[in-house]
Formats: C-alpha cells, structure tokens, sequence
C-alpha cells in the first residue's frame, strides 16, 4: 500500500485530498444544519 502512495505524484495527490476533505466538511456541515429542521418538522 505504501508503494502505491509514494508512487504518486504530490501535484496529483494534494488537490485530490484537498476535494474529498472539502466535500467531507461540507457534507458534515449539511448534516449538522439539517438536524434541526428534521427534529422541528
């Protein structure tokens, strides 16, 4: 597994990483302000 990371590009590696941690937050952050209006409803 080691050998597949290390032999990947940096320049490909980062804004891929970046994407699925933004898409992680944001998908955190909906589920966290549809709380409230699931509960209310």
């Amino acid at each position: 597994m080691s050998s597949a990371w290390n032999s990947a590009p940096n320049r490909q590696l980062y804004p891929t990483s970046q994407q699925c941690f933004i898409f992680l937050f944001l998908d955190s952050n909906i589920c966290v302000l549809s709380i409230p209006f699931v509960s209310f409803s």
